[in-house]
């Protein structure tokens, strides 16, 4: 079924919706839909399969595919037939799916949405815990516990500290709200510039060099993008403060990881936290492991025990909005990648 067919069905008599987030939790979200659909009140009727293959997609025929980016979605959008009309991918980032399917989905007019805005209770919190960590010595304390170690020294506070984020939507947002509560001074970098709420200052990329050199702390949360690929290169890098701590929580290929690990070992910055690499999983042999000042996370910054529940709530806030005016909440844009 097209798009503009679904979108023009009369009063939505009943929809197919196929949910393939894994195995072990399809029927679980499904339960959750259902619950959460039936306290709305919405006037669909929606009809709801489990699928956990190609196979169990197509010989379903959905009208909306609510799923992760995982390898039966490829499959199904390799598969070259009838696809969906709109896909609903439970997470924030979709820069693999863009640039692997962008034009297909695109020229099939499947429209597409994520949960963009869920994670930020989760990162904000993963952010500052990463700053505090850096700004209390937390190392130090950990090594003197396992060497029955008592010395006291003077501890630094983020109250008065300059945080840049690098990307300044949702995400963005919800950690320089947190960062304003410490007492930071907030700056911003957005394609616009455009002045928001617990910014202090917002530039546009093209003065990234000139304000990364004022941080303390550097925030990545930017969606990666062909405009976002490789932004903090050697040259971003090198205008960081000797003092200053960089945080990834965007994707691995925003930043030059190679140069930023040789900074990080050789002393030149204070450290890093990285959840997010250019290869995932990291390997075991990965040089990351042994460089001191370096906090390693398995990509988590964004899990939390009520991510899927809000990530339910993020799909029939989209449905409602179709149902009632043909918009999607948060409507993935094909061209731009975000």
């Amino acid at each position: 079924m097209s798009a503009s067919c679904f979108l023009n069905k009369k009063k939505y008599k009943e929809l197919r919706v196929a949910v393939n987030i894994d195995p072990q939790r399809n029927e679980l979200v499904i339960d959750m839909i259902r619950r959460s659909s039936s306290r709305r009140k919405l006037p669909a009727a929606l009809d709801f399969k489990a699928c956990a293959s190609l196979d169990q997609i197509t010989e379903f025929r959905p009208d909306i595919l609510v799923s992760h980016e995982n390898e039966s979605l490829k499959h199904y959008l390799n598969n070259g037939g009838d696809v969906c009309a709109w896909l609903h991918i439970m997470s924030s980032g979709v820069d693999g799916l863009v640039s692997s399917y962008g034009d297909m989905l695109h020229s099939k007019g499947v429209r597409v949405s994520n949960v963009k805005g869920i994670h930020g209770v989760a990162m904000r919190e993963y952010v500052i815990t990463m700053m505090l960590y850096f700004e209390k010595d937390m190392q130090r304390w950990m090594k003197q516990k396992e060497d029955g170690v008592w010395s006291r020294g003077r501890l630094s506070s983020l109250y008065g500290k300059t945080l840049l984020i690098y990307g300044a939507g949702s995400i963005g947002q919800a950690v320089a709200e947190a960062a304003s509560f410490f007492g930071c001074y907030v700056i911003g970098v957005s394609r616009t510039a455009e002045k928001k709420e617990f910014f202090d200052e917002m530039v546009k990329p093209e003065s990234l060099i000139d304000a990364v050199g004022s941080a303390d702390y550097v925030l990545i949360s930017a969606p990666k993008t062909s405009k976002t690929y490789g932004a903090f290169g050697c040259q971003v890098i090198d205008c960081m403060k000797p003092e200053a701590v960089l945080v990834n929580i965007s994707r691995g290929g925003v930043v030059n990881e190679n140069y930023l690990l040789s900074c990080v070992e050789s002393g030149r910055i204070r450290g890093a936290a990285l959840d997010v690499f250019q290869e995932e999983p990291l390997p075991r042999h990965a040089h990351h492991w042994s460089i001191p000042n370096l906090i390693i996370t398995p990509h988590v910054a964004g899990a939390f025990e009520s991510g899927m529940e809000l990530g339910v709530d993020c799909f029939l806030d989209n449905l409602a909005a179709l149902m009632s005016s043909g918009s999607l909440i948060t409507e993935v844009s094909l061209i731009n990648g975000y």
